[in-house]
């Protein structure tokens, strides 16, 4: 299937660049959520830069004003966004995440009594977890909670408990070894990404982008 695509991912690249060649500048306004954008947009979009120069990018994170849609958003959800073209990018999976002055966790029985993070806005969470490993926790919804993964993610590395959260959005503190998956084969799937757009044809250096994003999945 890769080997398939692919072909056709090179033939609208090369017929897009062949476009904007010709064109001095274009302008590109992408909408991404603000946790995405800092642990995994920005920190790869030298690499798009390189290789389309003559794209300005414009990058929004300002959720609030989501309907007024940009030249192409890059939304999490569920792919209900009624009168938008929404693709699938990559589905999110959420594992236990710890600091080394956290909790010891060698088993997924550990989290049993381990004081757990909770991020309001996922969709799924420790309940849904620890019920697929047939394992209970009273009380199992208090303890810390926030709204963003990045605080959840804070307050992991701080030693303040287990989060379950995404190993893309914890890249960064994952690589400094702030934080660590000490159970890295227990996770359980959330919402996905999706690369929207509104009905009109998509614009020659969205496409690129597209392309580009799509190149550079995370594994």
């Amino acid at each position: 299937y890769a080997a398939r695509i692919a072909t056709v991912f090179q033939e609208i690249e090369q017929a897009t660049h062949e476009f904007l060649r010709s064109s001095q500048h274009v302008r590109l306004m992408v909408r991404v959520p603000p946790s995405l954008a800092n642990s995994w947009l920005v920190p790869h979009l030298a690499g798009f830069i390189r290789r389309h120069p003559n794209i300005e990018i414009q990058i929004l994170t300002d959720q609030g004003s989501a309907g007024k849609l940009a030249d192409c958003d890059i939304r999490y959800g569920q792919s209900k966004w009624p009168g938008m073209n929404a693709e699938l990018l990559w589905t999110e999976r959420l594992y236990p995440m710890v600091g080394p002055q956290g909790p010891v966790i060698r088993e997924i029985a550990d989290l049993v009594d381990a004081p757990l993070i909770h991020t309001r806005s996922r969709l799924h969470g420790w309940p849904e977890l620890l019920s697929v490993h047939g394992l209970a926790k009273h009380g199992q919804k208090t303890g810390l909670e926030f709204d963003r993964s990045v605080l959840a993610l804070e307050a992991a590395a701080s030693g303040l408990g287990v989060a379950l959260e995404s190993r893309l959005i914890a890249r960064r503190l994952i690589e400094s070894g702030s934080l660590s998956m000490p159970l890295a084969d227990v996770s359980i799937e959330d919402e996905a990404y999706y690369f929207v757009t509104g009905q009109t044809e998509l614009s020659a250096a969205a496409a690129l982008f597209k392309v580009w994003l799509l190149e550079h999945l995370p594994v």
